[in-house]
C-alpha cells in the first residue's frame, strides 16, 4: 500500500491496476486505497464499472457519467466521443480527482476494440 501511495503522490496522474481472478478482493483493495489516498485528491473520487447488465459500457457512457458527477448538466453533455473527451479534459484542468474503473481487465480480454475504447477513456483522464 505504501508503494502505491508513493506512486500516486508523485507529480502528475498515475495509473494503478489491480488484477486477479474474481473474488480475491481487488475491489476491496482499491476501496481501501481510495480511502487512504483521499486527502491527496481534494476534488473527490470518480468511480464506475465499465460494464453494465452483462455487457460493456462504452467510453462515451463512462465519460458522460463522470461529467455528470463533475456537475455538468445533462443537457450540456455532448453526444460524440471526441467532444466528451475534450469537455472531460477541460473539467479536469484545475481538478485532481481519484479515478476508479471497475472491470477493465475482463472487458479488455473480450475484445481488441474494447481495449482501444479503454485507452481512449484513460487518455482523456490523463490529458493526452
Amino acid at each position: 500500500m505504501a508503494e502505491v501511495g508513493a506512486l500516486c503522490a508523485a507529480k502528475g496522474p498515475a495509473v494503478v491496476v489491480a488484477a486477479g481472478v474474481g473474488g480475491v478482493g481487488k475491489s476491496a483493495l482499491v476501496s481501501c486505497l481510495a480511502r487512504d489516498l483521499a486527502p491527496g485528491y481534494p476534488d473527490g473520487r470518480l468511480f464506475t464499472s465499465v460494464s453494465e447488465g452483462g455487457g460493456p459500457l462504452g467510453s462515451g457512457a463512462v465519460l458522460a457519467r463522470f461529467l455528470r458527477a463533475l456537475g455538468v448538466p445533462v443537457g450540456e453533455i455532448p453526444d460524440d466521443l471526441a467532444s466528451l473527451a475534450a469537455l472531460y479534459r477541460t473539467k479536469l484542468t484545475s481538478r485532481k480527482p481519484l479515478l476508479g474503473l471497475e472491470g477493465v481487465a475482463t472487458s479488455c480480454r473480450r475484445s481488441s476494440a474494447r481495449r482501444a475504447e479503454i485507452r481512449k477513456a484513460l487518455s482523456a483522464y490523463l490529458g493526452r
